[in-house]
């Protein structure tokens, strides 16, 4: 996930888990796994990281609701990960259901 929240990488459990495949998830913002109320606020919250610094949700595991690809949704833990390229930051998640 790069720092706008697209998705440039994903693996073959995720396509498993939340039926879109590989070429579906790649260049989509990551809120598309989930549900539109948490969604709506997911491109503030990561611009205003980007801005702060201030890490909520990095380094952390919690749970919350993701979205499959027909609209349903489930509880999983989401654990998040920041990779600093120097130049450019990446973030990878963790998803277990």
């Amino acid at each position: 996930i790069n720092e706008r929240g697209v998705i440039e990488m994903v693996n073959a459990a995720s396509e498993k888990v939340f039926g879109w495949s590989h070429d579906e998830f790649i260049g989509q913002n990551i809120k598309m796994i989930m549900p539109m109320s948490r969604a709506v606020n997911h491109d503030s919250y990561l611009k205003k990281y980007m801005e702060s610094g201030v890490k909520k949700m990095i380094g952390t595991e919690r749970e919350v609701e993701a979205r499959r690809v027909d609209g349903s949704t489930f509880p999983c833990i989401l654990g998040m990960s920041e990779v600093d390229n120097g130049d450019s930051r990446q973030f990878v998640g963790f998803v277990k259901d």
